[in-house]
């Protein structure tokens, strides 16, 4: 069985891989998921941050968004240039946007 990704991180486990030098509290990361700068989500009495296979936040990601087939009718359409690609490739993954080739 595939595992469905993005994943559900607890906070505490997502400070402690991401800010081990303290620079941000746990009170400004519970701040940016209810201003809505990065995904999460309060389940129960926890705080959790949606997260991709490589520990980045699943930006654009929330519970409600529907799969990445149907999130958007809007398209990026790759350049070319296969190091833009990939970065456009991984910013559609992130937003579940579709990536459509270069007319």
């Amino acid at each position: 069985m595939k595992p469905k990704w993005p994943k559900k991180q607890c906070l505490r486990d997502y400070v402690a891989l991401n800010y081990t030098d303290g620079s941000r509290s746990r009170d400004s990361i519970i701040n940016d998921i209810k201003q809505g700068r990065l995904p999460g989500i309060k389940d129960g009495g926890k705080w959790f941050v949606y997260v991709l296979p490589d520990g980045e936040p699943a930006y654009g990601y929330t519970e409600n968004t529907p799969g990445v087939e149907s999130a958007s009718t809007d398209a990026i359409e790759l350049t070319g240039n296969s190091v833009a690609d990939s970065i456009l490739a991984r910013l559609a993954a992130n937003a579940g946007t579709r990536v459509s080739k270069a007319s």
